[in-house]
């Protein structure tokens, strides 16, 4: 294990190291907030909210570190208060699970995606920053809080309540998810593994990329505290495949 060169960093081991790779072992599904999470929360009139390619890789590394272990496909969806496009065009790219958008109860959409792939809430590990999403993190496996300088009450109060297990050295918009991906896969001693067969481009990442590319992101959102399909999303997406 390296949690030493991420304490380094200032990021925070609420959980002891150990014990949070063992949990590890258990999580089959990673859910992510967006605004806040892939970037620094900041809104801009043309709808902007930007993710980092080092973020995205990262998600793509943390995927395959847990292939390489379990030969199965992790889970993952984005779940944000928002209707960010950017969230739907990278979850797309990607091949994500699902995304859930709009969502004022976060807690709905964790269960209702636990639901869809017969998950309990304990084997999920969340990536989170604010308030909103303290519902949802109260029921994960794993809680990762993604520190902000300016909330260090709001820190406080999640430490208190023991809402997270990891805080991390990284704000938002400042490559924090790649952190937790890379804390992640080095607590599972199969970084050097990872990074090899990624490099090589080998049969082992070749037969992850080719099953994670045929997974079908899903999209849903809330309306009167129910979870639905996010039908203005599909539609969209039908308008541009066959556009194209």
């Amino acid at each position: 294990m390296q949690s030493s060169i991420f304490e380094n960093l200032g990021a925070r081991f609420l959980l002891p190291p150990h014990r949070m790779a063992e949990q590890f072992k258990h999580i089959q599904a990673l859910i992510l907030d967006w605004d806040g999470v892939f970037n620094n929360g900041q809104k801009t009139t043309d709808k902007g909210s930007p993710y980092s390619e080092a973020d995205s890789a990262g998600t793509n590394l943390l995927r395959f570190a847990k292939w390489l272990q379990t030969t199965q496909q992790i889970k993952i969806a984005i779940i944000t208060g928002a209707g960010n496009e950017t969230a739907f065009q990278l979850a797309l790219r990607e091949h994500f699970h699902a995304v859930y958008s709009k969502i004022i109860d976060k807690k709905l959409a964790l269960l209702h995606f636990c639901q869809t792939y017969q998950l309990e809430p304990r084997q999920t590990a969340c990536f989170f920053d604010d308030a909103i999403d303290l519902p949802m993190a109260e029921l994960c496996g794993l809680r990762f809080l993604i520190h902000r300088k300016a909330s260090p009450l709001f820190e406080q109060f999640v430490v208190q309540h023991q809402l997270c297990d990891y805080i991390s050295a990284c704000e938002g918009g400042n490559y924090a998810v790649r952190e937790i991906c890379e804390m992640l896969i080095s607590l599972q001693n199969i970084y050097e593994k990872t990074l090899s067969s990624r490099l090589n481009f080998d049969e082992h990442y070749q037969t992850y990329w080719k099953e994670r590319n045929q997974i079908e992101t899903q999209f849903f959102t809330s309306r009167e505290q129910e979870i639905i399909p996010n039908s203005l999303i599909n539609k969209s997406l039908q308008a541009d495949s066959i556009s194209h």
